[in-house]
Formats: C-alpha cells, structure tokens, sequence
C-alpha cells in the first residue's frame, strides 16, 4: 500500500515498548528507535518495507512534507558528530560534517531528507532520531 503511492519517505515513531518480542525489538533498533516516543525518518524500500511490517503494532508513521521537516529540524536543532549531540547554531557543523556530500547549510539538510535525495542516508544519520512529544507541531 505505502510504495503503490510512490512514496519514497516515512516519519515513523516508536510508541509502545510492552511485549515485545527479540524480533520486533532487533528491528526497531535497525530503524533507529530505540526508546518509546522516538521518531526517525525511513527510506522506504522493499527491505524498509518489510521491516515496518514486522514493527507495526508498535509504531506511527506519517507522511512528512516540506512544512513539518523544516519545522522540525529548526526545531530539533541537533546533529550528531562523533556520537555526540550538538545544537546547530550555524551551518559551520552542518559543512564540516556533511561539506563532503554537497550539503552545507540548514536548508540542504531538509532539501536532503525532504527529497531523499543521493545523500539521504548521510542527512538522516547526522541529524538522528528525535523525541516526537517535544515537537508537537509535526
């Protein structure tokens, strides 16, 4: 039903963690959601497909457009470096970390995702999972 819509991206997030099977839980950490309330954004594929299928008693997904990845990411304002949180105040992390893949500011980032674009994988790693209650408007 999700690739018939030729969608090509999900904003999914964990919302239950009671009963769940070694299975569910090793996918949910393939998906990046390893606490109750996290939402990342997936790639959706047939393997990510699959995959979602398995975790969907556990989970909520939406379609994201523009407007909520902007506001999110603004919002969020975090990346990751070295496993390591940090704010985004400017774009200096943004190109150190991501300089290399042609994404330097704040909107390539979201034209990254938005589009999942060639360096989705890269975009959606530097800014990780985010806590979907702190971020209501999404």
């Amino acid at each position: 039903q999700i690739r018939a819509l030729n969608i090509k991206c999900l904003r999914v997030f964990r919302e239950c963690i009671n009963g769940v099977s070694p299975k569910v839980q090793k996918v949910l950490q393939l998906l990046r959601l390893h606490q109750i309330f996290n939402g990342t954004f997936v790639k959706l594929n047939k393997a990510s497909v699959n995959m979602l299928r398995i975790v969907e008693p556990y989970i909520a997904w939406r379609y994201p457009n523009l407007k909520s990845v902007n506001e999110l990411i603004y919002k969020c304002g975090y990346g990751k470096i070295n496993k390591k949180q940090i704010v985004l105040t400017d774009n200096t992390s943004i190109t150190r970390s991501l300089g290399k893949y042609g994404i330097i500011c704040m909107e390539d980032l979201i034209h990254e995702i938005y589009t999942v674009g060639k360096h989705f994988k890269e975009a959606n790693n530097f800014f990780g999972p985010s806590n979907y209650l702190l971020h209501e408007g999404e």
